[in-house]
């Protein structure tokens, strides 16, 4: 069995989360591992995103798998499956679309078309969401018998488990949006 927890990936490592909040989140992982017998963490994330990208020195997840004696496996594709698969990043795609809008700037000041150039690179970006989806499933295959923590961000809960489901795997949501009271909003964590 999979079971799914909608999370925001700035929980995924030490970064801009206050600690408590980190801690608070590796003690609801192991309450999870033990209540659901659980024999794996998986999660969309990657080494490269981890280390290269966010400078992190340590992922939530594995660390909670650690402490549980248990697997921990990442998921996403990093820069050369990406490539292989043909997905490109959120900024590659969005300076695809400031190039359709004729935009030169770095930061575009009017807010408005600002938002707009935001809203077609995330709808750009999800186009590939199944794909990468797939690749979380595929990665996981080999052990599809066992149970399985699997962490997402939150806008994939559905779509993920609808292939889970699709493909015949066992798959429950454990939880759509872990602590969305708080990360609905970054001007609560004091990251605005």
């Amino acid at each position: 069995m999979i079971y799914l927890i909608g999370i925001e990936h700035l929980i995924q490592y030490n970064g801009p989360v206050p600690p408590e909040l980190l801690e608070e989140f590796k003690g609801y992982l192991a309450a999870k591992i033990k209540e659901l017998n659980i024999t794996l963490i998986s999660e969309e994330f990657n080494e490269e995103f981890l280390y290269d990208v966010f400078g992190a020195t340590e992922g939530t997840a594995e660390t909670a798998a650690e402490d549980a004696g248990i697997s921990h496996l990442y998921c996403d594709p990093d820069a050369s499956e990406r490539e292989a698969l043909g997905i490109p990043y959120y900024a590659d795609v969005m300076d695809m679309v400031k190039v359709r809008h004729g935009i030169k700037e770095k930061f575009i000041m009017d807010s408005d078309l600002r938002k707009q150039v935001e809203r077609e690179t995330s709808l750009e970006v999800k186009k590939f969401w199944p794909v990468r989806e797939r690749f979380w499933l595929d990665k996981l295959r080999g052990r599809l018998s066992e149970n399985i923590l699997f962490l997402c961000g939150h806008e994939h809960v559905m779509g993920f488990s609808a292939l889970l489901r699709e493909e015949g795997v066992a798959a429950s949501v454990i939880e759509e949006f872990w602590r969305g009271d708080i990360f609905s909003d970054y001007g609560k964590l004091g990251l605005r």
